[in-house]
């Protein structure tokens, strides 16, 4: 639990969600304090904006409402926006409130004399760019504007997270205008009169590589002369990382990468940009001896125009990579966009990875399990006849992971914890994957093996959740549910991923579902999953299902549960991200309003799209013992019922190996041994 000791020293916030414990920091723009938050119960960042960073609160508002709707790996969640009213009514104070991030800033690191090597520096630039990309893709686009090593926490599994949203702005009609800046980082143009635009970011973003590379705070932007050369610092940088660096920190805007598309283009391909680098040094030195030739200016032209539409092409890939995810969770969209996408990406480059690896992620996060274990043996099937880089070989471990998870979540332990191994030889360091596998062998009854890759993260002191995770699911492996509840709550609170965040949320929920009378707080759970992690269809699946299954105890709040069981689920449909379990469910909620023949339906459907699902025959099994219990005793035949029950088992006999128990069929089996023994069924 948080110290709740609170210092009266600190502005006390009207609204009693918040209690502000310490200052993290302050500057030109505002005052930054940590804060508990009491409905959530976890650490939060409040921002007071002061001085010229107070404009308009309504605007400001209007701002934050849209930033609360980001989402994206390495940005924080913005949580809520307060306004402190005076005697008078007037706003003295205004606030924005968002997601803590535990770890040191880089400028932290920076100052204690470190600089990082090259590599480590372009995996960053890497995720960064996919946050500037994914920022300045919404509507309206939203510029972050004061980029810099001090804003960029480095977390504990090595990822990092680009901070303080309170100086972003908006570009609606015209550039935005600086609210500061931070010299050494800032671009030329927030020294003027001139508004911003996305290069402005860029140039940031280029000038906090420069730190990060030579340890050296870069210059003033508006004095070239006095940003030492990267060549100077005698680095051994790669020529790529110089062009792409000096590229960004340009002074006129209209030499820097015009985007950050572009810029994460050339991010991906930095390693292939040298000879680009020496071809432009060329030309320079060329151009400055008057010594082009009519036909060197033409061959020039001409491979200008050659590494342009190369520009173009990578462009358009790295732009259909990104809408594989995207389209996959448009409304009414269903899975056909993000297909194209897919398809159109491959037409490109079928040789590059990251293709493959955000179609499988798409089908994954969507629950499509089977398609996604399909689609990953094809691909596994043809991937040597490529031949990779030492980052796509990293990517190959991500794909194994989520191939290995789409066989974890349908339960067949052996074939997960194999390809969890399998992703741990392609990338030994992602303490996920050891994790995973953990809770794998938990599964497989291996507690001894498991508890070895517990005590190598407790070891390697990886937090984040993910040792209380996997303590969480080795109580859930040995039915102790109420102690995995436990150990998942603590997980959830200590969860800096939302990976992490999902699985305690999932696996929690599923506790509680096998504890008598937990329904609503397994309800109340998954609604707060539904809020902290939204879009989620896995969580929204679930939920509806709670709410099926609280119907199912009566009580005077059946039907309501049952309505919003039913809202729950046209919100799946109309996103078209229809799984097995999307339609089990609906086919058990028609079946608990007494639609029996519209229950009838969806089974039938689906006995030839899953036809190895031996969910389908026990569902109308189930189904069909309802209908004849209505009937008069001399007018029932169970017959129906037998033999739905005899293709289930025979289908249920051959499940996956290493699989649990399921206890729908089980309690199957015992109804079949009643009728039986009561002389309904021979």
């Amino acid at each position: 639990m948080p110290d709740r000791e609170y210092d009266n020293s600190f502005p006390a916030l009207s609204d009693p969600t918040y209690h502000i414990q310490s200052v993290l920091g302050s500057g030109g723009v505002g005052v930054v304090y940590k804060a508990w938050h009491e409905r959530l119960q976890k650490p939060v960042v409040i921002k007071q904006i002061t001085g010229e960073g107070k404009f308009d609160p309504e605007i400001r508002r209007i701002e934050v409402d849209i930033l609360k709707n980001l989402r994206h790996s390495c940005l924080p969640q913005i949580y809520d926006f307060i306004t402190e009213e005076d005697y008078f009514g007037g706003i003295k104070e205004v606030y924005t409130v968002m997601e803590f991030i535990s770890g040191q800033s880089l400028d932290d690191i920076l100052k204690e004399g470190w600089r990082f090597p090259q590599q480590q520096v372009v995996g960053w630039a890497r995720q960064l760019c996919s946050a500037l990309v994914y920022l300045h893709g919404q509507t309206p686009p939203v510029l972050h504007s004061d980029i810099k090593p001090a804003n960029i926490m480095l977390t504990e599994s090595g990822d990092i997270c680009l901070i303080d949203f309170n100086v972003s702005l908006l570009l609606h009609e015209g550039a935005a205008q600086a609210l500061g800046r931070s010299q050494g980082y800032a671009s030329p143009e927030q020294y003027g009169q001139e508004g911003l635009d996305v290069r402005s970011d860029v140039y940031s973003l280029g000038a906090t590589l420069y730190h990060l590379l030579t340890g050296e705070k870069p210059g003033i932007a508006t004095d070239p002369d006095d940003i030492t050369p990267l060549d100077d610092f005698d680095l051994g940088l790669s020529e790529g990382v110089i062009y792409v660096v000096e590229k960004c920190m340009e002074p006129e805007p209209d030499l820097r990468f015009q985007t950050a598309a572009q810029l994460s283009d050339a991010v991906d391909g930095i390693f292939m940009h040298d000879r680009r680098w020496k071809r432009q040094r060329l030309t320079h030195i060329l151009t400055v001896a008057l010594l082009i030739f009519v036909i060197a200016a033409s061959c020039i032209t001409a491979a200008l125009g050659y590494f342009r539409i190369g520009d173009e092409k990578e462009s358009k890939y790295n732009g259909f990579v990104l809408d594989i995810g995207r389209m996959a969770d448009v409304e009414g969209f269903g899975d056909s966009g993000s297909i194209f996408a897919y398809n159109e990406a491959i037409a490109l480059y079928p040789e590059k990875v990251a293709a493959y690896f955000a179609r499988s992620r798409a089908l994954f996060e969507t629950g499509q399990y089977d398609e996604c274990i399909g689609f990953i043996r094809d691909f596994i099937a043809t991937w040597a006849s490529y031949s990779f880089s030492d980052e796509d070989n990293t990517r190959l471990g991500d794909i194994y992971y989520m191939l290995a998870g789409c066989y974890f979540e349908r339960e067949d332990f052996a074939n997960a914890a194999q390809y969890f191994e399998t992703a741990l030889r392609y990338n030994r360091s992602n303490p996920e994957y050891t994790r995973d596998l953990a809770i794998a062998l938990v599964r497989l009854g291996r507690a001894v093996e498991a508890r070895d890759c517990l005590d190598e993260l407790t070891h390697s002191q990886y937090g984040g959740g993910s040792a209380d995770l996997l303590r969480g699911e080795i109580a859930y492996a040995q039915a102790d549910y109420e102690e995995a509840v436990s150990w998942f709550l603590k997980a959830l609170e200590a969860a800096d991923s939302d990976n992490i965040r999902k699985r305690a949320y999932l696996i929690c929920a599923n506790a509680l579902g096998r504890l008598p009378d937990r329904v609503t707080e397994e309800i109340e759970l998954l609604t707060t999953a539904r809020r902290d992690l939204p879009g989620q269809i896995m969580i929204t699946e679930r939920l509806a299902d709670a709410y099926v299954r609280a119907a199912r105890n009566g009580g005077p709040d059946s039907i309501a549960c049952l309505e919003q069981a039913v809202a729950l689920f046209d919100e799946i449909l109309a996103r078209g991200l229809v799984t097995a379990q999307t339609w089990f469910n609906i086919g058990v909620l028609y079946q608990e309003i007494g639609d029996f023949p519209e229950a009838r339906a969806v089974y039938t459907n689906m006995l030839s799209d899953y036809p190895n699902d031996y969910r389908v025959p026990m569902r109308l099994a189930y189904l069909t013992f309802a209908e004849q219990n209505g009937l008069p005793n001399e007018d029932r035949d169970y017959r129906d019922t037998y033999e739905w029950y005899v293709s289930a088992n025979a289908l249920y006999a051959n499940r996956p190996g290493g699989a649990g128990d399921d206890a729908e069929m089980l309690t199957l089996g015992i109804l079949i041994a009643d009728l039986r023994a009561n002389g309904w069924i021979e």
